[in-house]
Formats: C-alpha cells, sequence, structure tokens
C-alpha cells in the first residue's frame, strides 16, 4: 500500500512540478515583452511585479522537487500513511451517509408501500401488489446513487422514473396540486406532470424548450345511484 501510495503521490508531484515550470516560462517570456505593451515609466513596475511572481514558483518548483526526492527516498511514509488512513475514514463516513439516503429512500417507499396497500384492499380490481412490490425492490436496488442523492433532497411531489417504477422525493411535498416526474428516454428528458385533471407529457431535447407531446385527460368515474322499487 506504502509503495503504491509514493507512486501515486510522486505522479501528483510531478504533474504539479510541470505546471509550476511552464508558469515560469510564460512569466519569463512576458517579461521579455514588458517593452512591446508598456511605456517606459510602467515597464519597472510590472517588472519588478514579474520577478516577484517568477521568484515565488522557483521556490515552489525547488520544494516540489525536493519533496519528489524525500517521497523516492522514503521520508514521507508515515505521513502518506496518516492520508491513506483519513482519506479512508473519509470514504467510510461518505459511503455510511450514501446508505443511509438509500435506506431511508427505501423506508419511505415500504411506508408508502403500506399506505396503498390499505387503498387497494379498498379497490375492486384484484391487483397484486406483492408482486409489484418485489419489482420495486428488484428495481431499487439498481438505483443509480446520483439518483438516491437527488431523492433525498426532493420533495414529495417530485420524482423520478426509473426503469418502469416511480421514485417519490423524500422532503414534505410542496403546496400544489401538481405531481412531477422525470424520466430519461431514449437520450432526452420526458417530464410527466399530472394534476386531478390531466396528465401532461413534455420532451426536452438538451438545452432546447420542453415540448408537449402527449396529453391524458385523467378518467372520472361516473357513480349511479339505485333506484328502488315504489
Amino acid at each position: 500500500m506504502t509503495e503504491k501510495a509514493r507512486r501515486n503521490r510522486i505522479e501528483k508531484l510531478r504533474y504539479e512540478l510541470t505546471l509550476t515550470e511552464k508558469t515560469i516560462e510564460r512569466l519569463k517570456f512576458s517579461l521579455i515583452q514588458l517593452p512591446n505593451m508598456f511605456s517606459e515609466e510602467n515597464i519597472g513596475k510590472k517588472r519588478t511585479e514579474l520577478n516577484i511572481k517568477i521568484d515565488s514558483y522557483i521556490d515552489r518548483a525547488e520544494n516540489l522537487r525536493a519533496e519528489i526526492a524525500g517521497v523516492e527516498k522514503g521520508e514521507f511514509d508515515l505521513a502518506l500513511a496518516q492520508e491513506i488512513k483519513e482519506s479512508t475514514k473519509e470514504y467510510v463516513r461518505k459511503n455510511t451517509i450514501s446508505k443511509q439516503r438509500k435506506k431511508d429512500i427505501l423506508d419511505e417507499d415500504i411506508h408508502n408501500r403500506e399506505l396503498l396497500t390499505e387503498n387497494y384492499k379498498k379497490d375492486k380490481d384484484n391487483i397484486n401488489y406483492d408482486n409489484h412490490y418485489k419489482k420495486f425492490v428488484s428495481v431499487y436496488n439498481t438505483l443509480p446513487e446520483h439518483l438516491a442523492t437527488k431523492l433525498a433532497d426532493m420533495p414529495n411531489n417530485k420524482g423520478y422514473i426509473f426503469r418502469g417504477i416511480n421514485f417519490f422525493g423524500n422532503l414534505p411535498a410542496e403546496r400544489t396540486h401538481l405531481i412531477t416526474l422525470f424520466e430519461k428516454k431514449d437520450g432526452n428528458l420526458r417530464i410527466h406532470e399530472w394534476d386531478e385533471y390531466e396528465t401532461r407529457i413534455y420532451e426536452k431535447k438538451g438545452k432546447e424548450k420542453k415540448v408537449l407531446i402527449k396529453r391524458i385527460p385523467k378518467k372520472v368515474r361516473s357513480v349511479g345511484r339505485k333506484v328502488g322499487k315504489i
């Protein structure tokens, strides 16, 4: 691990050294070009400013070369080991937060499942919700990390459609009757909006404005009234 850490550190330092040396060359070239860029009374001041910058970058380059030599000799092994330890600790911390976010989303959806199950029992349609939930869990396990992160900061009336499953945000819903879901379809963005009257589907290509491609009126169930005998 230490040998690999040395190589990574040296590679990073050499890259920084290359940038520093190029900056020195650019500043020296600017120094030569001063007579063509400024009047006589301003050249002295600009020359001093450039020389100060050049000296600063030269010192930086020398420090980088010394650090590279020290890393190659193993003089910074303890510091590298501590750096690896801190990096590992930070990775574990971020990974724990990420897993907790996914768990929060799953817990929220389990809660929604329980509420939906109660409503489904009242429905005359014999819907096999267990199979639906199994599909949801299967899709959830492949939910991309960036979507899980966005859902954690998204209100409950917004979300994403991923592999045919609706995922809603974790935060309290906005005070609106509008529900908005985003979906990637054939490389373009599909925006599904629905309210109590209809569903609207928009498509957005790149930075172009969204275009309405479909409008579906919401079905209104007619409530019949039985007429008794007189």
